[in-house]
């Protein structure tokens, strides 16, 4: 069930607050549909994409009705309890995902200075760095900014000739948002 999947993801890339021992990422906003918790304000609940798991478990667990059937003798004593979860299972998939779509995707909004921010603080970004300055002395600046919660390339005393032998090989709107290759 690969739309069970997507509900953790959405979770974790709207995230702005930590959760648990992992810090939220808050690459995107979900749509505010009713008020969150109760404990902290202002917190958004997303609770489309919740149903949406909730719907994909009972799939499931109509799937598995469904497979548990056993047909002795070839009588198929179970087929009308097969048709009733199959066309159960259809019913709840198309509504929940057509409540997915008008609900949290379509009003889904990139933070795209966020993920700016989180690029251009990841470790691979000195990558392309690494040929040009040397392992070594890069590694030495990647840690010392992840240490300061610093960008990574403003460690770098050369830093325009990366950004610009880093343009070269990944442009940075390649990394934050969609792109289309050049066909050679």
């Amino acid at each position: 069930m690969s739309w069970g999947c997507l509900t953790p993801q959405w979770r974790k890339l709207s995230s702005t607050r930590p959760i648990g021992s992992a810090a939220g990422i808050g690459e995107i906003r979900l749509p505010a549909v009713q008020p969150g918790s109760s404990i902290m304000p202002g917190k958004i609940n997303p609770v489309i994409a919740e149903s949406l798991l909730m719907v994909c478990a009972e799939v499931i667990g109509n799937d598995a009705a469904v497979a548990a059937h056993s047909s002795q003798f070839e009588l198929h004593t179970m087929w009308p309890l097969c048709a009733d979860k199959v066309l159960e299972s259809i019913r709840l998939l198309a509504n929940a995902i057509r409540n997915f779509t008008d609900k949290l995707v379509e009003g889904i909004e990139a933070q795209s200075e966020r993920c700016e921010e989180l690029l251009l603080k990841n470790a691979s970004v000195a990558t392309v760095a690494a040929p040009a300055l040397g392992y070594d002395r890069v590694a030495k600046w990647v840690h010392e900014a992840t240490e300061n919660g610093e960008q990574i390339l403003r460690k770098v005393p050369e830093r325009n000739d990366v950004y610009t032998i880093g343009d070269q090989i990944i442009p940075k709107e390649w990394l934050i948002g969609p792109h289309i290759p050049d066909k050679r």
